[in-house]
């Protein structure tokens, strides 16, 4: 298990310590307010009213986080307070009774008239006394009403023109997600997990598009774009508060991404109320992990807050002889000096160690669809078979940052915004074999490929990997609100530059399919079906890419909201400039290059009485890449993207459900592509263009049933040649996905959730129009969880894949497959509590 029992005992250390040291628990419980007060139901048709305001705590401190709900009769909306304690929800006209909760407080409620334009109720909530319970009834988690991802402002979600999917912290929890990939799995437009059981990087598709390195941001900051070696940013969804997924070209605010989108991971930060969460998991695959989550007020400071979380994980995976072991901790502060300025301190580090999990399979032997793929004659490839050296392979990456983010409310209009972070990415050793191709140098192979001989000794090359990243990134914002009758305006100025320093070496070694067969320099072939391990492994050094580079970003924007009655129009600029410098040690050779864009959106929107919203939008992307083009030995150009959207939000009446609907375009150009057959040459004349539809539902039916529903459909091609290929789509994108998720949680005894998940075929090659072009089957899987909560403790059991389908998740021509993830199952004992942290005592 290397290091696992003591990695599980100082998270127990830490569990226990921390509940008994700090925390007393507390038994007994008290119901909420009662909601049958009488009231005016609204009346049918009337125009919504805006209903806003500030939830503070007895010391004026803001509250995160807390349950809103507005109610009458059978209509009612609720909300959650955001990171300031802000609220905002779109009602009728009328009478209301408004309830607010929040963990180790005393619920309030009031009874109030919401009358024309807006409507400000600020709401300060009692704390509970020591040795109260307060039971906070269940909260929309489902249904987020504001994500300030989309315009960097606390915009409401169906105010906002653009397409936006929220996964919440109860999310999360529910589906027991384990990786960020495994996060985005039931959000449409997304394709989670394309490269099948890939323990290294987090990989993921937007609307066609490969968004992994360069389209994950954390906290609203880019992390450190990558060269190869897979040394992409990771992070555990234990660790987030929520994830949000903003669907087509986001430059304009964010500076460098591809045109698909992006995915923004947001930290959890100190509460303000004491709370704490131990849990414990083991699963299938020798799978156990540790987890605390322990906050609340510093040595009972009305100004200071802490957090600290962290994970520890000792595990097999599906893959013989690869391990995925993680650790992490998470520690932040919060300092409130008064009611307009708050300062939050983030730090993590994490430490990943896996191996050679990526699969570089042949096709023949695996699942595949039409017939086009000969079954091979020695049987399937096992799912579990692994294609290094158990001796030889390992893969370690190593992350940390530390982070500030400042918030300063200047004057009654205007506020102030700093977000700061360093984060060093490194990989100090990445070495492996990777299957490359059946052996057929048989005389018999040249007239029967599938011959037994020709089918079951696998070919491998060795790989020898090395980075170094560095980075600090700065967001400075400032914020202008203004109203004048039916006239509102939300101001947005803000400067963004990142340094970026990066020390890549890379080794590719040859084989005996990709070199001369039989030199010793190439990697030792292996059998497939009857493999023997412990063959010396020839190192390949550093041989393909040896560079040392920085990459710059400076970024200037502005954006404008004007809000006149339901009319919305956003309209946003951006111009940004990427000096980057790289020195080829291999070629010894400088190169520079100083990109540099303007990138734009405009939308709008019409939010309709009923709920009903449509709005269209048009954003451009821009997005240096980062190092040398091998074909060229040149700086990479930037590739460039533009995207219409037209869509249909609704947020029905007396619902608490959020529906979008959405047709859209986007297109890259530049597009940076490799070839399948050698994957050291690199293109980038080619032009990729996406078109589709996208349906997502998130709903919360009752106080304890939520539902996620998703459909997209998307035609994607190359619309420039790419090889010589054009109107074909890409290698591992579907045309069709679907997901459906049911969860009944009353919170208390019994509870469970079901989801079904379809991914279509997608292209095993680059459509060419000849007898070896292929499809990879489609396949539908189905999670399930079940859990039983008594008190402060909730057992559970989590399944994904439950029935274990075997199938391959992505094909890259025919000797570069991988399967996807059979069934995993983990069982779950979590002990939360809320309670007064106490500071130490001197007895």
């Amino acid at each position: 298990m290397r290091l696992v029992p003591i990695r599980l005992s100082v998270v127990l250390y830490l569990c226990f310590s921390a509940s008994y040291g700090f925390a007393r628990s507390h038994e007994g419980s008290t119901s909420s307010a009662e909601s049958s007060r009488s009231c005016q139901p609204p009346a049918p048709g009337a125009s919504l009213q805006s209903l806003s305001g500030t939830v503070f705590d007895p010391t004026g401190a803001i509250v995160p986080g807390a349950a809103l709900r507005v109610e009458c009769g059978s209509f009612y909306r609720q909300t959650l307070s955001d990171g300031a304690g802000h609220y905002i929800l779109r009602v009728p006209g009328g009478s209301y009774t408004l309830d607010a909760e929040s963990t180790g407080f005393l619920p309030q409620v009031r009874e109030l008239v919401v009358q024309s334009g807006s409507n400000t109720v600020d709401l300060r909530l009692g704390i509970a006394a020591e040795g109260q319970s307060v039971e906070v009834n269940a909260g929309p988690d489902y249904v987020t009403s504001t994500v300030d991802s989309g315009t960097k402002t606390s915009t409401p979600l169906i105010d906002t023109p653009q397409s936006i999917t929220a996964v919440t912290m109860a999310q999360m929890q529910a589906r027991d997600t384990q990786t960020i990939a495994d996060t985005l799995r039931y959000s449409a437009g997304v394709d989670a997990e394309p490269y099948g059981t890939d323990t290294r990087v987090d990989w993921f598709f937007i609307r066609g598009f490969g968004m992994t390195f360069d389209g994950l941001f954390l906290d609203g900051l880019a992390v450190p774009k990558i060269t190869g070696a897979d040394a992409a940013y990771t992070s555990n969804p234990f660790s987030l508060q929520q994830v949000d997924i903003l669907k087509g070209p986001a430059s304009v605010l964010y500076g460098q991404t591809e045109p698909g989108g992006l995915v923004n991971l947001t930290s959890k930060r100190p509460a303000e109320t004491p709370q704490g969460e131990i849990r414990f998991e083991g699963g299938n695959f020798h799978r156990y992990q540790g987890m605390v989550d322990v906050s609340g007020p510093l040595f009972g400071s009305k100004t200071l807050f802490y957090r600290v979380n962290g994970l520890a994980r000792g595990s097999k995976s599906q893959v013989e002889f690869a391990r995925d072991d993680q650790d992490y901790i998470a520690p932040s502060l919060l300092w409130k000096p008064s009611d307009r300025t708050s300062l939050v301190v983030l730090g993590n580090y994490l430490d990943l160690r896996t191996g050679s999990v990526g699969g570089f399979l042949p096709a023949q032997g695996m699942t595949l669809a039409g017939g086009k793929i000969a079954p091979n004659i020695n049987g399937p490839i096992g799912t579990s078979f692994f294609d290094s050296e158990p001796d030889y392979d390992n893969f370690h990456k190593v992350e940390y940052f530390s982070a500030t983010q400042l918030q300063h409310q200047l004057s009654e209009h205007w506020t102030l915004r700093n977000n700061f972070r360093y984060l060093r990415l490194g990989l100090p050793q990445y070495i492996g074999l990777y299957g490359t191709g059946f052996l057929q140098t048989a005389t018999i192979c040249a007239t029967n490929p599938n011959a037994s001989a020709c089918t079951h000794t696998l070919t491998r090359s060795a790989i020898l990997g090395n980075q170094n990243n560095g980075q600090y990134a700065v967001d400075q914002q400032f914020q202008g609100n203004y109203r004048t009758g039916k006239w509102s305006q939300t101001m947005l100025f803000g400067y963004n530059y990142q340094h970026q320093g990066s020390n890549v070496k890379l080794g590719y070694g040859p084989s005996d399919v990709y070199g001369v067969p039989g030199d010793p320099a190439n990697g030792p072939n292996i059998d497939i079906f009857n493999p023997v391990y412990g063959a010396a492994v020839p190192s390949p050094g550093y041989s393909t890419t040896n560079t040392i580079g920085t990459l710059q970003q400076h970024g200037v924007y502005a954006q404008d909201q004007i809000t006149h009655g339901h009319l919305n129009f956003v309209l946003s600029g951006r111009e940004d400039w990427a000096p980057e410098h790289i020195f080829d040690n291999l070629a010894q050779q400088h190169i520079d290059s100083n990109p540099s864009k303007f990138t734009g959106r405009a939308g709008v929107l019409y939010h309709f009485d009923i709920g009903v919203a449509p709005y269209f939008s048009y954003s451009t992307s821009f997005n240096p890449i980062f190092g040398i083009n091998p074909s060229t030995s040149k700086a990479f150009k930037s590739d460039t993207g533009d995207q219409y959207e037209v869509g249909l939000k609704y947020a029905p009446n007396g619902v608490n459900a959020f529906v979008t609907a959405s047709l859209f375009q986007v297109t890259e150009k530049n597009l940076q592509t490799s070839n399948p057959v050698n994957p050291l040459i690199t293109d980038q004349s080619a032009e990729q263009r996406s078109r589709g539809i996208e349906l997502e539902a998130h709903a919360s039916l009752s106080h304890n049933l939520n539902t996620i529903a998703t459909f997209n459909h998307q035609q994607v091609i190359y619309s420039k040649p790419y090889y010589g290929a054009v109107g074909v789509r890409p290698v591992t994108v579907p045309a069709n996905q679907a997901s459906l998720w049911l969860d009944y949680d009353p919170q208390h005894g019994p509870g469970i959730g079901m989801g079904a998940r379809f991914t279509g075929k997608t292209p095993g090659v680059v459509f060419t129009g000849q007898s070896t072009d292929f499809y990879v089957d489609s396949h539908t899987l189905f999670d399930a969880e079940a859990h039983y909560a008594v008190g402060n403790l909730r057992v559970g059991i989590d399944g994904k894949n439950l029935l274990d389908k075997v199938y391959v998740a992505y094909c890259y021509g025919s000797s570069s497959c991988n399967y996807g993830y059979r069934r995993t199952v983990n069982g779950n004992l979590t002990y939360r509590f809320a309670s007064l942290l106490k500071p130490w005592k001197q007895e």
